[in-house]
């Protein structure tokens, strides 16, 4: 069974990926699943953690829990709208 990530780049192509989720274990299985195809993963538990990461670091793809504690998904993407556009990684809402 493919990762359906591995749809989004070719093959050798490894992604800078970053997971945001306050429960420890989907950001762990996603880790897992994600780094298995060789795609380079950050995971975060809240959207301010997130937003550092982002201003750190260049990210291809933000995998993003709308319903955290503090700060959620839905102010993080509000958030980003402030961030460079060459530092915004394409964004995929996820939910358990």
């Amino acid at each position: 069974m493919h990762s359906p990530v591995m749809h989004i780049a070719p093959a050798g192509y490894p992604l800078e990926i970053l997971v945001v989720d306050d429960e420890p274990v989907n950001v762990l299985l996603l880790k897992k699943i994600l780094e298995g195809a060789d795609h380079r993963v950050i995971g975060c538990s809240n959207g301010s953690d997130a937003l550092l990461e982002i201003n750190k670091r260049n990210f291809d793809l933000l995998l993003l829990d709308l319903f955290m504690p503090g700060m959620g998904g839905e102010e993080l993407l509000f958030k980003l709208k402030e961030v460079p556009i060459e530092k915004k990684p394409a964004v995929a809402l996820i939910s358990a």
